[in-house]
């Protein structure tokens, strides 16, 4: 997956939606095909490696694991040391994160220092979402999914106020390769060094 452009500056893609909204899943398409190295220092990361050239093609934060991947994986303190790193540490050609853990506005902005930003809001009829929680045998209390659901919302309605996100709202229920599809070619359009 080519995820940047020559004269474009470095990417950055954040995952936002409520519990079973296909987050991960949709990570996992946007990562597939390159081969991944984990990292934990300065913060838990994959490494995106090129296969063509063996060269990183850019990180994913986080963790891969069965439940609460990606950022949600992790620490809770990780938030202050997250952000300097992605100030102040190595410049990735793109940069992928999903989950709730560093999903807030102060996040995002130490993004912008450096990356274009993008946020994907993926939302669904609360009742998919149901449905696909009992599908997977979540044992999530309703109140903190909605609870999820309305912090993914305000998030996404902040970066509508932002000239410097590029917000794309995207329906869960649509199937993961039509955004997988929709997003690589949004985040590799030519675009204007800043």
């Amino acid at each position: 997956m080519t995820t940047h452009t020559r004269a474009g500056r470095p990417r950055l893609l954040y995952l936002i939606g409520p519990p079973a909204a296909g987050k991960s899943a949709l990570a996992a398409a946007l990562r597939h095909g390159h081969d991944l190295a984990a990292r934990d220092q300065p913060v838990p990361h994959l490494l995106l490696i090129d296969p063509a050239t063996g060269q990183p093609a850019g990180i994913e934060l986080g963790r891969i694991r069965d439940r609460f991947s990606g950022t949600d994986a992790l620490p809770m303190n990780v938030h202050l040391r997250a952000c300097d790193w992605i100030e102040n540490g190595p410049v990735w050609p793109f940069v992928l994160a999903e989950g709730a853990r560093l999903a807030t506005r102060g996040f995002l902005t130490a993004a912008h220092a450096r990356y274009s930003v993008h946020l994907a809001h993926l939302h669904a009829d609360p009742a998919l979402l149901d449905q696909r929680c009992a599908e997977r045998g979540s044992r999530q209390d309703d109140r903190w999914r909605r609870g999820a659901a309305t912090r993914a919302r305000n998030l996404a309605a902040w970066a509508e106020t932002q000239p410097w996100i590029t917000l794309h709202h995207l329906d869960a229920a649509a199937p993961t390769a039509d955004h997988t599809a929709a997003l690589r070619l949004h985040i590799t359009k030519e675009e204007a060094p800043a």
